[in-house]
């Protein structure tokens, strides 16, 4: 029989970007102030990660137009600032590549990990006798793979 544990799913989440990126929203969070500060407590999660969004495109604004005043403090001439603004670019554009893909080979190895879950769970409800675990309908993929790691635990 194939296990799904719960060890997989917690190793699953620690590889992740959703760690990366909950890392990187507790330092943001630091950084702008707590949730409560920003005026942000009361207001749903999704909501929050666009105002954490927007706060930190702005931010990224305001850090650009600093490395602009150093460099023309310095004397940096307009053509290299160009190349240093470009470097700064590709910083950012390969971080957020890189998270994007670890993102989406998380959604994969959870999708693959749901399928596995079924196709145990179908073998057990039939050797059982017992009627096909239905998922909820409207659920996330997060919810689905726990409700199936359940009902396998408990099948």
């Amino acid at each position: 029989m194939t296990a799904c544990p719960k060890e997989e799913e917690r190793k699953l989440q620690a590889r992740s970007p959703v760690c990366v990126t909950g890392c990187y929203a507790q330092s943001h969070v630091e950084e702008f102030g707590s949730l409560d500060s920003l005026g942000l407590l009361g207001v749903s999660a999704m909501r929050r990660s666009e105002v954490l969004a927007e706060e930190s495109i702005v931010r990224l604004q305001k850090v650009l137009n600093h490395l602009q005043e150093i460099w023309e403090l310095i004397g940096i001439p307009e053509y290299q600032r160009l190349q240093r603004t470009e470097v700064v670019r590709k910083h950012i554009k390969d971080l957020l590549d890189m998270m994007i893909a670890e993102e989406e080979s998380l959604k994969e190895r959870l999708v693959k990990s749901i399928s596995i879950c079924q196709k145990e769970l179908n073998t057990l409800c039939n050797g059982l006798h017992l009627k096909p675990f239905q998922g909820e309908v409207e659920t996330t993929v997060l919810q689905l793979e726990k409700d199936l790691h359940t009902q396998v635990e408990l099948t």
